[in-house]
């Protein structure tokens, strides 16, 4: 079980602004990334049972596409994605993924530039769908690599 001494601070909304970030997109340009990711780890069960017993109703609105992973991670996550909010197997993936890969591959699938920055690739279902086999891909490898296979 983690605790909170090995908890692990991924990302959070905060750090994205400032700097180069687009003034026009407020707060919700630099949600995107890490909604799209939190909406994958709620999809394949990688959240802790403690998150998903206090926000069972977020969590099912999410599970069926009403919710966007943004929206949670903004009304259940103060905006900030955290290793105590996943299971055990979901912070390993993370640990493996998400600071080396995840924005890499995230650029390369979704920016391409089309848009005029990664803040500005739209917070939809259509995106996640886009996104989702490139985290498959990854995930599948990664449970390879690790002997989770079966």
């Amino acid at each position: 079980m983690t605790t909170q001494t090995d908890s692990v601070k991924y990302d959070a909304v905060d750090w994205h602004l400032g700097g180069d970030y687009p003034g026009d997109l407020g707060r919700q340009g630099g949600r995107t990334h890490i909604g799209l990711y939190l909406a994958w780890l709620v999809e394949k069960g990688l959240l802790a049972n403690t998150f998903t017993e206090r926000y069972p109703e977020q969590v099912r609105q999410c599970k069926d596409h009403l919710l966007t992973g943004s929206q949670l991670l903004q009304d259940c996550c103060d905006d900030v994605l955290v290793s105590e909010d996943m299971t055990p197997i979901g912070k390993a993936f993370s640990d493996f993924y998400y600071d080396d890969l995840y924005l890499d591959d995230y650029v390369d699938t979704l920016d391409d530039e089309i848009f005029p920055s990664i803040y500005h690739v739209p917070d939809n279902w259509d995106t996640y769908e886009t996104l989702h086999p490139v985290l498959e891909q990854r995930y599948e490898h990664w449970r390879g690599e690790q002997g989770l296979d079966g």
